[in-house]
């Protein structure tokens, strides 16, 4: 192993080993499983209602990317930003990645990042996690992740490449 990061919400790790391998620990998968049942159902009244409401577009967005569906996660996301939803720029980053996109998933890390810059209240974690990021998705040049990648093992780590 030579790379070890938690996310700033400590609900994820990444562990960086040597080679080509990043792993991603999520420990909050089935705790999120049950959060999401609860908001769709509330999302989906609300978009019957009116199909550009961007709360709910931010749910269905968040939804299909924790299934691991980025292709169609990302206009859901990008609309609700659109229309005043706050989307996590890395949460758009990492559709972007998985999509094959990584031109424009460094552009929103980066700008993250310069927001981050900015933010004298900020302690650090943050910053520290996007840039190791964006150090990732450099050393990566424009290869996108394989498509096996979004797969979870058992105990809860997922494949980064």
């Amino acid at each position: 192993m030579n790379g070890l990061a938690f996310s700033p919400d400590r609900g994820s790790l990444l562990l960086r080993q040597y080679g080509d391998t990043t792993l991603t620990w999520d420990f909050s998968r089935v705790e999120r499983y049950l959060e999401f049942d609860r908001r769709l159902d509330g999302a989906r009244r609300r978009i019957h209602d009116n199909p550009d409401d961007a709360d709910a577009l931010r749910v269905f967005g968040e939804w299909l990317a924790f299934r691991g569906v980025w292709d169609q996660a990302l206009p859901f996301l990008t609309r609700a930003r659109e229309r005043g939803a706050a989307v996590p720029p890395i949460l758009i980053a990492q559709c972007q990645w998985r999509s094959g996109k990584v031109g424009l998933a460094r552009d929103e890390l980066a700008k993250a990042l310069a927001v981050q810059a900015d933010d004298e209240a900020n302690d650090g974690e943050q910053k520290d996690y996007l840039r190791m990021l964006l150090r990732r998705l450099g050393e990566m040049g424009s290869t996108a992740p394989s498509s096996g990648s979004n797969s979870v093992t058992s105990d809860g780590a997922a494949p980064v490449q």
